[in-house]
């Protein structure tokens, strides 16, 4: 696992402990059980959760030359995710869906 890799998860994990709000702190646990199992464990085919697969869907819809993909059908959710495209989800979340500013609110509480 790289640094920036490590960094992710770590970052996650932490917003994932901090009290971020009703809404968020599901979407934060998923991204970080999400982010966990990709770069920690290897794992290019994830579990996702009801709370972040619509925004997993919309990036994957917006990010077509990326290798990810998420297919709910009948409570069988699928996500096929690279470990690069992951990368790009996170960049993703931190700029574009304001997640950067929720970070600095975990890191300062």
């Amino acid at each position: 696992m790289t640094i920036s890799e490590k960094n992710i998860v770590k970052r996650w994990s932490m917003m994932a402990s901090k009290d971020l709000g009703f809404d968020r702190n599901p979407e934060a646990r998923g991204f970080a059980e999400l982010f966990s199992s990709i770069f920690e464990h290897d794992n290019t085919q994830p579990k996702g959760t009801t709370y972040i697969n619509p925004i997993i869907r919309g990036f994957a819809f917006n990010n077509q030359y990326l290798d990810i993909s998420i297919v709910e059908c009948l409570d069988l959710n699928y996500i096929n995710i690279t470990k690069k495209a992951a990368m790009e989800l996170d960049w993703y979340l931190m700029n574009r869906l304001d997640w950067f500013d929720r970070y600095q609110y975990a890191l300062a509480n």
